[in-house]
């Protein structure tokens, strides 16, 4: 990007963003309107604010749709409501009440908020392997078809296509379809993991492992649980300066996340789960 465009990306920031107090000490808040590309004449609201909290800036935003009953006003009342019940959460700390974690913060609610949660997270040592956890609560027609995903998931090879019968030269072993346990609940994985050898260089592996809980519709207690542990080459990701570990070493990795994660209790309980609901 030359400096004049980012210098006219600035001033179109700029002029589109306006400040307004996020009504917290150490933040800054923006405020925004702008109509739905696809030229259907909605108009969102947005609100964004930076919080500055010891060695980190959270950032949150907000973006709905104004209306006659959901006003620009009334969202960004929201949005405020919301900001002010944030705080910082230390490492490893597991806070009792209902609510959101996110890295080193806390969003408290009722137990009733939809959440829709995605995280990457990698070794020190392994930059080059992603493990990814998403979960949701389980609505009507988002539902995740796990046993389908785990079944393709061990398949990669054997659909094919040209670009198929090339991973299939490569593939050492083929991980389920099978029952595995995410904590106290068990869900299906299958996966695949290929050793390369070149005709110069090292011989490296390079896997992936999806692992999958589908959750139960209509329950806030008992969401939806993906983990998805993906490796990247120096070929893939030419930042990374390692490829990656052998795939044992990442699968006993992802077997001890699987095993150490767990549906939380309560203090006070989900309201479903609260005496006489």
């Amino acid at each position: 990007m030359t400096v004049e465009n980012t210098k006219k990306t600035i001033r179109e920031i700029v002029d589109k963003y306006k400040p307004f107090s996020a009504g917290l000490p150490n933040s800054y808040g923006y405020q925004a309107e702008e109509e739905e590309a696809s030229g259907n004449g909605d108009r969102y609201s947005i609100y964004r604010a930076y919080l500055f909290r010891s060695d980190y800036v959270y950032t949150f935003e907000s973006k709905e749709v104004v209306t006659e009953k959901n006003s620009a006003e009334l969202n960004r009342n929201r949005f405020l409501a919301q900001l002010a019940k944030f705080r910082t959460r230390r490492l490893n700390e597991i806070p009792a009440e209902p609510g959101v974690c996110i890295p080193f913060g806390f969003l408290p609610d009722d137990g009733r908020t939809i959440t829709d949660i995605k995280q990457s997270v990698r070794w020190a040592d392994a930059p080059g392997v992603l493990y990814t956890i998403h979960t949701r609560n389980v609505q009507r027609g988002q539902m995740k078809s796990t046993v389908v995903t785990s079944l393709a998931s061990s398949q990669v090879g054997r659909f094919g296509t040209d670009e198929e019968a090339e991973i299939k030269k490569h593939i050492d072993q083929r991980i389920g379809p099978r029952q595995a346990k995410i904590g106290g609940v068990t869900g299906e994985q299958g996966g695949v993991a290929l050793k390369i050898r070149k005709a110069l260089g090292k011989p490296y592996e390079a896997y992936s492992v999806f692992t999958g809980y589908a959750g139960w519709l209509g329950t806030d207690v008992l969401p939806f649980i993906l983990v998805d542990m993906q490796s990247f080459t120096m070929d893939q990701a030419p930042e990374l300066n390692v490829n990656p570990p052998p795939f044992k070493q990442s699968m006993e990795r992802l077997d001890g996340m699987l095993r150490y994660m767990r549906i939380r209790s309560t203090n006070p309980p989900m309201p479903e789960l609260a005496a006489g609901k």
